[in-house]
């Protein structure tokens, strides 16, 4: 009759100060033969190492711990490494354009046009204003399908009318709003009915 020996289970080194280990709950109730720190257990997707002393600390799950926290600091710089510099030269001239129009003619309000799509800014309790930076542009040119944006924008938040500020590269700003829109404006402070 040829039997094969009963399988010993082993205890990674931290045995002793593991609540899970064969040394401290005895072989029919340790998991270290499922636990990936004993040896030969490499392969083991799970760890079930608890220390009994919380101050105890296992020096493979400390150094698993130190490898991924490199990894992942590696990986954000070459994050940071590879964006587009021109790219966030831009967003940031776009954001100076934004705190810009609100400086020159608008009591701000929270910047939540991408977020809400409402435009960037909200003038005078009625007016929705969406800031646009040309960057590269002495003269400012006037996109239509960015006005009707910022008039469907205006139309979800409330506002009687909606316009553009568009900004050139030396930082100049104009405001941009359909004819009619400006019909409306002067007729409500003036006065002026169709």
């Amino acid at each position: 009759m040829n039997r094969n020996p009963p399988l010993q289970v082993l205890s990674c080194t931290e045995g002793p100060q593991c609540q899970n280990s064969v040394e401290t709950k005895g072989e029919a109730a340790g998991k270290c033969i499922l636990c990936r720190l004993a040896p030969g257990n490499a392969s083991l997707p799970n760890q079930y190492w608890k220390p009994i002393n919380p101050r105890d600390i296992n020096p493979v799950l400390s150094q698993e711990k130190r490898t991924k926290a490199v990894a992942i600091m590696k990986a954000n710089l070459m994050r940071r490494m590879e964006r587009d510099p021109n790219r966030q030269k831009t967003a940031r001239l776009a954001a100076k354009a934004e705190r810009d129009t609100e400086h020159n003619i608008i009591e701000a309000t929270k910047n939540s046009g991408r977020s809400n799509r409402d435009g960037d800014h909200l003038v005078a309790g009625n007016i929705t204003m969406d800031t646009k930076l040309q960057s590269t542009r002495f003269e400012p040119v006037v996109h239509l399908y960015e006005l009707a944006k910022v008039q469907a924008d205006a139309r979800r938040a409330g506002s009687m009318l909606g316009c553009l500020t568009i900004r050139n590269k030396y930082g100049i700003g104009v405001v941009v709003m359909d004819e009619a829109d400006f019909a409306k404006l002067i007729g409500d402070k003036y006065g002026i009915r169709d």
